[in-house]
């Protein structure tokens, strides 16, 4: 009987102890639950205000404003809303430049998504484990000071959890160790490590290969994947994304307007002295200039593929602007090049105009001073160019390099009140380009492009804009969208023409015992009539 009783009481006592265990898990998820509401309510301000907050504890005395980075918050918490149902997956490629905050914020949207989703499943992937396990343990560290509970046994660097049951797991892209269930967001962060596998086309294939059938496969309804890498090859995987229609969020560290992206952390100066190199002044070495992929991959997010481009982005000069030299003064040269929309030769073609200006003390310069690109067939454009190469109420040389069946236009344009020299364009573009007329002992326009002789308006249009564009991607292939690029060609060999035949003029003046007589021009302009060219 004793022993009946005193197995009653100890059944009983364990019921009792069950009871109370219940109890207190379900006041604990009751508070977990209200601690996740208050998350939120605190978290109000967003996410760029919350790694912010985050960044003063981390690093206190470099805290500074994270709004720059708004445009790849807002997708981060597009992709948090649609973990909870309440908008469709978030697929984006996404671009910040080095050293400008993008890690931390990522990292805060990782503790902001397990503070106010403690259940959530997140994937980070990067090119190797060691770099990924390395970011999302830092991430754990910080983790508890964030207000996410940590599970006391499954605590290690390949995968850690919450109380809650939500896990971050890390990996590299091609270690295998994504098989296995879903997640509610993916997170890639660098998907090579540099430009040696970015370069490699099996290595690429590879990483698209491992993406499409196993980072894609292992999601839900509702995961969301965010794409976040330096753009080393224009075909890496996030030029493929791109390519698919996935948006792509690009924040450089100079925009077009010249503007840096955190001024108050990297400033202006600091980026261009990067881009372009620095003297030595007092007290300060010198500094050489960042090779251009590097610049274009880390901190444009522009891709450069190596050998494959003509114009070197890293090489072109700017004037006017609070940070650049001023436009020159005293006399000058001018001529304008074109290139006309004729016959409707593919579907994105465009006329385009560009004026260059060399100055008497710095011949070898070029100055880009007037810009135009649209879609306007020849009957439409001949009025455009009659009033663009008309300054200061001179008409200055105009090049056209037409091939055999656009010679005929030369009549439309003098029609339209035009008058063009047109050069038969017996060679391609891209032997044009590199000097293949004029005089090749000179060079073309790709040797004063990339010896850093062209200046460029800091403060650009949009028709500036789109025409140096089409150079910094020009590569001679005919897909290229080239037409700012003929245009330009055409305008420097214009000048070109124009120093060669007062240099030969002076030249003959001199065999005959004459004094060479000054080329003439307008007291600070061009000459006051076009030559006629001798191709």
């Amino acid at each position: 009987m004793t022993d009946l009783i005193d197995h009653w009481r100890a059944q009983h006592a364990a019921d009792r102890q069950r009871a109370d265990d219940l109890a207190r898990e379900r006041r604990a998820l009751a508070a977990a639950t209200t601690a996740q509401e208050r998350s939120r309510a605190a978290d109000d301000g967003g996410l760029v205000a919350y790694a912010e907050a985050l960044a003063r504890r981390r690093y206190p005395a470099k805290a500074a404003s994270m709004q720059h980075l708004a445009p790849l918050a807002e997708k981060c918490e597009s992709a948090e809303r649609a973990m909870r149902g309440e908008q469709p997956p978030v697929y984006a490629v996404m671009h910040a430049a080095v050293q400008h905050g993008k890690t931390s914020l990522l990292q805060a949207f990782v503790l902001r998504t397990l503070r106010r989703n403690p259940r959530a499943v997140i994937g980070y992937v990067a090119f190797n484990a060691d770099r990924a396990t390395g970011k999302m343990w830092e991430c754990r560290e910080l983790a508890e000071d964030a207000g996410v509970r940590l599970h006391p046994t499954f605590n290690t660097k390949s995968e850690w959890r919450t109380v809650e049951g939500g896990i971050v797991k890390p990996g590299g892209i091609l270690d295998g160790s994504w098989t296995g269930g879903g997640f509610d967001l993916l997170i890639c962060d660098d998907l090579y490590s540099g430009p040696e596998e970015a370069e490699s086309r099996a290595h690429r294939l590879k990483v698209e290969h491992a993406f499409d059938t196993v980072l894609e496969t292992r999601g839900q309804g509702r995961t969301s994947i965010l794409v976040n890498m330096a753009r080393w090859n224009p075909y890496d995987i996030s030029g493929v994304l791109i390519k698919r229609g996935w948006p792509y969020v690009r924040l450089p560290a100079i925009n077009h307007r010249g503007e840096a992206l955190w001024p108050d952390v990297v400033p202006l100066a600091y980026l261009i002295g990067k881009r372009d190199g620095r003297p030595a002044t007092e007290g300060q070495p010198a500094i050489a200039p960042i090779p251009r992929r590097v610049w274009a991959a880390m901190y444009q997010g522009e891709p450069i593929g190596e050998g494959s481009n003509v114009f070197l982005p890293s090489m072109l000069r700017w004037y006017g602007g609070p940070h650049h030299e001023a436009l020159p003064t005293g006399p000058y040269r001018e001529a304008m090049g074109i290139d006309v929309c004729y016959g409707a030769k593919t579907r994105n073609d465009r006329s385009a105009a560009v004026t260059l200006r060399s100055y008497m003390h710095r011949p070898r310069d070029l100055f880009m001073v007037g810009a135009w690109i649209g879609h306007e067939p020849i009957e439409v454009f001949a009025p455009t160019v009659a009033k663009l190469q008309t300054r200061d109420g001179r008409r200055i040389l105009t090049l056209w390099y037409a091939s055999g069946t656009e010679k005929g236009g030369e009549g439309v344009l003098r029609n339209g009140g035009a008058r063009v020299e047109v050069v038969n364009a017996g060679i391609d573009k891209l032997a044009r380009a590199r000097g293949g007329y004029v005089d090749p002992e000179i060079g073309g326009f790709t040797s004063a492009w990339n010896d850093g002789r062209v200046y460029w308006p800091a403060v650009e249009n949009e028709h500036a804009r789109t025409i140096r564009g089409q150079h910094e991607d020009f590569t001679g292939a005919p897909t290229d969208e080239d037409d700012g690029v003929d245009a330009a060609v055409a305008a420097h060999d214009a000048l070109q023409a124009q120093e060669l035949a007062a240099l030969m003029k002076a030249a003959q003046e001199r065999a005959r015992g004459h004094a060479p007589r000054r080329v003439a021009l307008a007291p600070d302009g061009a000459p006051a009539r076009p030559m006629r060219l001798g191709w």
